[in-house]
């Protein structure tokens, strides 16, 4: 089970896998935004997770690993949902005042270095 889990306003977000089974907690992967968490969405074949925040980013990361696959989309709007579309190769984000449509573009993890991982892709403003 994944859980996405922001503890008080002034923290970072978390995603964390929990094995119901076990009890115990698999995997934790911290402050994923520098804002407050507004959306936590899967890809439709449940390999990938989304996320958006007030920091104006959306994430995409490893539903497996928890490493991140792409670098962070700067939308530069506080974003409220982040949502796959159907057929999983882009991401649609937005708030009420604004929506953006976000090509899904896999980098590989030697590309994702720490400098990498800042304001490498921006949003589009979607359809």
């Amino acid at each position: 089970v994944l859980v996405a889990l922001q503890l008080m306003l002034h923290t970072g977000a978390s995603l964390v896998w929990f094995d119901g089974e076990t009890q115990q907690i698999e995997l934790t992967r911290n402050d994923i935004h520098e804002g407050w968490l507004w959306s936590v969405t899967l890809s439709p074949d449940g390999t990938l997770v989304a996320t958006a925040a007030s920091d104006g980013f959306v994430r995409v990361w490893d539903a497996a690993t928890g490493e991140p696959i792409t670098a962070p989309m700067d939308c530069s709007v506080v974003l409220e949902y982040v949502s796959f579309t159907p057929d999983g190769q882009s991401l649609l984000a937005g708030n009420e005042y604004a929506s953006f449509k976000l090509p899904l573009q896999k980098l590989h993890p030697a590309e994702l270095s720490p400098l990498s991982r800042h304001y490498l892709s921006s949003c589009t403003t979607g359809p």
